[in-house]
């Protein structure tokens, strides 16, 4: 049996081929793999009630951003959920409230019907992230969990401000 040490690992899906990760494979042929070979590895699937959760949440706090606006959003909602400060999973980040507050703000008013070209946009982001196809922390890192617009002022002096992208500014802990 051939044994790789730390092949390139592709998946194929229906978002396209990506890199994935390396790791230690074995084939069970004798030949030694090529560069054409191509290794599938099945990925776990998406729970579709977290997508849309990550969907709607890109789409309400980002529609009017670019893209790295957008995965900059999901990378907030991801950051959040590694954390122990917030809940542990997508939906509830997105919907916690402490006290009145909403941490979104989107979650607290009436939403209006999405467009559908520009949901699909941050329907497929979401998707992206979720499966690491786009890496978010290259776009706003692992520790940041706030932002906000940049026309509000909410007083976030105890935060150190991360970047600024479009109109949102995002912080991390100090």
């Amino acid at each position: 049996m051939t044994q790789l040490k730390k092949p390139i690992v592709f998946v194929i899906s229906l978002l396209g081929i990506s890199l994935l990760s390396t790791a230690n494979i074995s084939f069970a042929s004798e030949r030694r793999p090529t560069p054409n070979d191509v290794v599938v590895v099945q990925v776990p699937p998406v729970d579709q009630r977290e997508l849309k959760c990550l969907a709607d949440n890109i789409y309400y706090e980002s529609r009017g951003e670019s893209q790295n606006g957008k995965i900059a959003v999901a990378g907030v909602t991801l950051n959040r959920v590694s954390s122990n400060k917030f809940p542990e999973n997508i939906c509830s980040v997105v919907y916690q409230r402490t006290r009145s507050t909403c941490q979104f703000s989107w979650t607290c008013s009436r939403k209006r019907k999405p467009n559908p070209v520009a949901y699909e946009e941050s329907f497929k982001i979401a998707e992206k992230v979720l499966t690491e196809e786009i890496d978010h922390s290259n776009i706003i890192g692992d520790n940041v969990m706030w932002y906000h617009a940049d026309y509000v002022n909410p007083g976030w002096y105890n935060l150190r401000k991360v970047t600024k992208i479009g109109r949102h500014i995002f912080y991390r802990q100090k």
